[in-house]
């Protein structure tokens, strides 16, 4: 059985920065990422990257470069197209399958670095417009959604700072949430609530999404009287 004194699950900017340091402290260590890059939430980012301390890149794949560059010049272990099927911490053991091989991996240290995932709505006709490729971007899709209606779920930065985005290219934009307080910071609340281009719609949840091809359109479900 296969042995590393570090074991490091996930190949986004935190497993990264704990293979470098491990590497440089001379730990054995070996990274696994389900993906077949390295870089996890990064390729999904396409705006500017300001706050990431020691860097500054004009979007996620700049970032994800120079990271894996570092890594890659570091020599640390890693294999990308391996998901992690179980953990077992009694035997400090891991299961993974790689190109349909299933094997074990045996650690004295564990770190998970699996990051975060978006969150799903859980209401009927989302899978369909995620598998059709309806995901978009306020920053990469912009000119695509330039005349439309748009719909925006959430209430925290993302959300609002999309909607922002929006503001100036899309016919209408919608910012829905299912509560009346928000998790954005407050610059951007201020920023979405003074624009008259934005239609914030608190205490709404989506109930449904429909569209064959496309979405066209989304029950909603309020306790606020104002879109009964």
């Amino acid at each position: 059985m296969r042995h590393v004194d570090v074991l490091i699950i996930g190949g986004g900017p935190a497993g990264i920065s704990a293979a470098i340091w491990c590497k440089r402290l001379g730990i054995d260590c070996l990274l696994l990422e389900e993906q077949s890059q390295l870089g996890g939430q990064l390729f999904n980012i396409f705006n500017e990257i300001i706050d990431y301390p020691g860097m500054r890149t004009k979007n996620g794949i700049e970032m994800q470069r120079e990271m894996v560059k570092h890594f890659v010049e570091m020599d640390c272990l890693y294999e990308v197209n391996t998901k992690v099927l179980f953990i077992d911490e009694r035997s400090k053991t891991v299961k993974v399958k790689k190109q349909a091989k299933e094997q074990e991996i045996c650690y004295t240290y564990l770190i998970l670095a699996t990051g975060s995932s978006q969150r799903k709505l859980g209401v009927p006709g989302e899978q369909q417009m995620i598998d059709r490729g309806e995901v978009y971007s306020a920053s990469a899709d912009g000119e695509r959604l330039k005349g439309k209606t748009v719909a925006i779920i959430g209430g925290g930065d993302r959300a609002f700072e999309g909607a922002h985005l929006l503001s100036s290219k899309a016919r209408e934009v919608y910012l829905i949430h299912r509560s009346t307080r928000f998790k954005a910071r407050e610059q951007y609340v201020e920023r979405i609530i003074s624009n008259p281009c934005i239609k914030v719609m608190t205490d709404t949840e989506v109930t449904a999404i429909h569209g064959d091809r496309h979405v066209t359109s989304i029950d909603l479900e309020s306790k606020n009287k104002e879109y009964k």
